[in-house]
């Protein structure tokens, strides 16, 4: 019977859209045969497999039988009971249903509850299954069938003009009153056949109003809709009165059906809308009183189906007027009749919610109006802005107002709405657009999540926030930005960061997550971090370009950067926001190769003014945070020593460039400066430490002993490179032996670093002024070594400038004169050394000096006899020995050693 019925509704919708009946009625017969053999072969594989399992089918249920009150009539094959299996606590629900053909409708209320119970969990295709095979199933059959022939009789008669007009309408009427009142009066006898003989009335009313309005155009729309509703409203009356179901499908699926079995509504689409419209309204009155799903999918089905073969076939632009109100009310009306529909369940019903149309209604609904707004630019895209404010409206009525939406239903329109809303941006905005705004949404899905207490919106909302940033990764090579900061690109970084940052907020503040999300805190505040100043950087970068005003505008970026972050810190209370505040230092030491790049002295323009707000703010930072000296006293200490590093480092960059800038012509100059700062910085802390304002004065240990360290690892380091490599050119001022500008800046560093090698207390005295104490043991000899390298390299400069020896190994291993010069200069530190170590008692400092004359004797008798003669070799001879007398006189022999 099943492909039989499906092969009728072939004919029925397909014959007059299509024009080809016979295709049509293969196609319903096709797709009925499908279905029953779908049917019997899941039957048979279930009885199969408990033939297999050797025990008898499982039925984890508890039968009740309801035996109604009033007497009932059954026919001779029916049994006369209706028994309901409901689902036990725990257990799947099985509905088993034994209906009997005829039955009063009069019964009792608890057994109308428990029959619609199990009505209520029985999934919409077996109440459909049962509808049309179960029962008195030769009235149903008789009653489809005869709706089918009147509707061809109409059409025919309205083609050959068999009959007047009148007479063929008023004798369909006439027939669909004798089938309503032949049922009404079956309605206690034979329920059951008088329903569906109403029905099929029902449906004949439908078709004879339709035919007068649209065949024949007998009466106007307006009386004619009027009656239609009026139609409406008296099925949708008999079928609540009588509880029946059956009854209001049986109508709607006749009034749905009349417009397609008479060939009408291809020509006016409104007309044919307005009908439809008001059945919908029938069904939706009916959802007021009675949750019949069945009848509510049926409107819906029958709705959208025959609305989107009209669009597929007729549907042209111009008419996008009169089809968008309608398309936009049958959403409505549909949202509105699952709304009633939940609002009649059970509120820990799971059937509390009809999927069908919850879901149905948006996906359908916006297919439709993707093919009725494709002609506009961004008619889709506002679209889904309307779907989003619609839904999430709902959704908040139902948070506000508890009652009017039920919880389940509140939470899925929300999640439809954000749906919706996701599909706004790249419906209407480029990819960079897209993605910022894709990345608050993923905030707010966190922010939703965390208020429910559930783990899938947050997911959700992270997944969504990685994918934002992978489309706005995508989308950098596209147009550059035009505005600044107004422009998808920043905007699009920006929403990133902050919402990575607040989901890293949201994540401190809501502890108690599952395990793995608490993995994702730091992660998600690095990163929003990290495309907070990536969004910055590349948006100054592009608007400045490669201009000195790059390292002023990063600068001042950070600066404020760093500030906001101290003051969220405390606001919010955010403790770990400490670490960006704390990394404004290491950012501006990040700035001196870009400044190097771009710039020819670190203050050029407006630079100073970026340098100097990052110091302040850097000094600003450390003040706030002198509390948390004591737990983090080594890091903090580290911040306080570079700041006065960067300072020292910009102060000797610019005075090397005033210096070249003023004094041209010499490399001197400028390498002069790398040693003046450094060593003038030692001195005004190690003499004037403790007279100094903030910081210095709350820590003088800290900035006259440790911060001075590398300072002066580099001021020895800038003494041994130029004592190696400087030629000591001082134009425009003659070259002096030791009187020049570079001899002076060495012997100037050189003293800064015996001042600060030898220990002090922190006022200023030495600890011993009998006995030095070195800060470390090594210095001395340290000290020593590179003050005998500087006079070696004084002597090689003065040979170049005076000499004209060449400056470069083997020219000065070369020249005669230039290592007799070295044997002498090594004879008279050597004399100095064993002269000061016996007077001092060091016997080290002797024996480095005994050993230094032996080399100069060595070197004075290991050499070419050939020239011995030349005045640089006799002079050297004289000297050397001359110094050996003096040696001899002075300090003969070593210190006795220390007991």
């Amino acid at each position: 019977m099943l492909p039989l019925l499906f092969a009728l509704l072939g004919i029925a919708i397909g014959g007059p859209l299509f024009g080809d009946w016979f295709a049509s009625a293969l196609a319903g017969l096709a797709l009925g045969l499908i279905l029953d053999l779908r049917r019997r072969v899941a039957v048979l594989e279930r009885a199969l497999g408990r033939v297999r399992e050797g025990v008898p089918a499982p039925r984890s249920t508890t039968e009740r039988t309801i035996e109604p009150e009033a007497p009932l009539r059954f026919s001779r094959s029916a049994p006369p009971t209706r028994t309901v299996a409901v689902a036990a606590a725990g257990a799947a629900p099985e509905i088993d249903i034994r209906a009997e053909w005829d039955r009063p409708t009069d019964r009792p209320e608890s057994a109308r509850a428990a029959v619609a119970v199990a009505d209520a969990a029985e999934p919409w295709w077996v109440f459909a299954r049962d509808w049309l095979l179960g029962g008195n199933l030769m009235v149903r059959a008789g009653v489809v069938v005869l709706f089918f022939g009147v509707a061809f009789l109409l059409k025919l008669a309205a083609e050959h003009a068999l009959l007047p007009i009148e007479l063929r309408l008023s004798a369909v009427a006439v027939g669909g009153l004798v089938l309503l009142s032949l049922g009404w009066r079956l309605r206690q006898s034979r329920p059951r056949y008088g329903l569906a003989l109403q029905g099929g009335g029902v449906g004949l009313f439908y078709l004879t109003v339709f035919a007068a309005l649209r065949l024949y155009a007998l009466i106007p729309p307006g009386p004619a809709f009027a009656v239609l509703a009026v139609v409406a409203a008296g099925a949708a009356a008999l079928a609540v009165l009588q509880n029946a179901q059956v009854l209001a499908v049986l109508g709607a699926v006749g009034g749905f059906l009349a417009p397609v079995l008479t060939a009408a509504g291809t020509d006016s689409h409104v007309g044919l809308f307005s009908y439809y419209l008001v059945l919908n309204l029938g069904i939706l009155v009916i959802a007021w009183f009675r949750p019949w799903p069945a009848l509510n999918r049926v409107g819906f089905v029958f709705t959208f189906v025959i609305a989107s073969l009209w669009g597929y076939r007729f549907y042209r632009p111009d008419q996008f007027a009169g089809t968008e109100p309608f398309l936009i009310a049958f959403a409505v009306l549909y949202v509105a009749v699952a709304l009633l529909f939940a609002r009649r369940q059970p509120q820990d019903s799971r059937e509390q919610v009809d999927a069908s149309l919850v879901f149905g209604v948006p996906l359908v609904g916006f297919a439709l109006q993707a093919g009725l707004v494709q002609q506009y630019e961004y008619g889709l895209a506002w679209s889904a802005f309307a779907a989003a404010v619609f839904y999430i409206g709902l959704a908040g009525l139902g948070f506000v107002r508890r009652g009017v939406v039920p919880r389940p239903l509140t939470e899925i329109f929300l999640a439809i709405g954000v749906v919706f809303a996701t599909l706004i941006v790249p419906l209407a905005l480029d990819a960079r657009w897209t993605a910022g705004l894709w990345a608050l949404e993923g905030a707010a899905m966190v922010w939703v999540g965390g208020r429910q207490g559930r783990v899938a919106p947050r997911l959700f909302g992270y997944l969504l926030q990685i994918g934002a940033a992978l489309a706005l990764l995508l989308a950098v090579r596209e147009a550059p930005p035009d505005l600044p900061m107004l422009n998808g690109l920043f905007l699009g970084a920006l929403c990133v960061a902050l919402a990575g940052l607040y989901t890293a907020w949201h994540r401190q503040r809501h502890q108690d997550a599952v395990a793995w999300e608490a993995l994702l805190y730091r992660p998600f505040l690095v990163w929003g971090l990290l495309w907070w100043y990536g969004a910055w950087i590349t948006e100054i970068a592009d608007q400045v370009g490669q201009t000195p005003r790059l390292v002023t505008a990063l600068a001042l970026c950070f600066s404020a950067s760093a500030l906001l972050a101290d003051r969220l810190r405390r606001t919010l209370p955010w403790p770990d926001l400490r670490w960006p505040a704390r990394a404004l230092l290491p950012l501006l030491y990040l700035l001196l190769p870009l400044a190097g790049w771009l710039l020819e002295h670190p203050f050029a323009g407006w630079t100073l003014a970026g340098w100097g707000a990052g110091l302040l703010g850097h000094l600003y930072l450390l003040r706030r945070e002198e509390d948390g000296m004591v737990s983090e006293s080594a890091l903090l200490a580290l911040l306080h020593q570079a700041g006065l590093w960067l300072v020292l480092m910009l102060l000797a960059w610019e005075s090397a460039w005033r210096l070249d800038h003023w004094i041209q012509g010499a490399d001197t100059w400028p390498s002069l400066a790398w040693a003046l700062i450094p060593a003038a910085g030692m001195l005004v802390l190690r003499q004037l430490g403790g007279r100094l304002p903030w910081p210095v004065s709350a820590y003088p240990r800290l900035y006259r002993e440790q911060a001075l360290v590398p300072v002066g690892c580099f001021l020895w380091g800038w003494v041994l490179v130029s004592c190696l490599v400087s030629r000591g050119d001082s134009t425009p001022l003659a070259y002096l032996p030791l009187l020049n500008p570079l001899d002076m800046g060495i012997g100037l560093a050189l003293l800064v670093l015996v001042d600060w090698l030898y220990r002090v207390d922190l006022d200023g005295n030495a600890a011993a002024p009998d006995r030095p104490v070195w800060r470390w043991s090594f210095a001395p000899w340290a000290l020593g070594l590179t003050l005998f390298l500087w006079l070696n390299s004084a002597w090689f400069r003065t040979a170049y400038h005076w000499l004209g020896v060449g400056f470069s190994p083997a020219a000065m291993l070369g020249s005669q004169t230039v290592q007799a010069g070295l044997a002498v200069l090594w004879a008279l530190a050597g004399l100095i050394c064993m002269v000061l170590g016996h007077r001092l008692a060091q016997r080290r400092a002797w024996f480095a000096g005994a050993a230094l004359m032996g080399v100069v004797v060595l070197k004075l008798f290991l050499v070419d006899l050939s020239s011995s003669g030349t005045l640089a070799r006799i002079v050297a001879f004289l000297s050397v020995g001359v110094l050996l007398l003096v040696v001899g006189y002075f300090a003969p022999l070593p210190p006795r050693a220390k007991a």
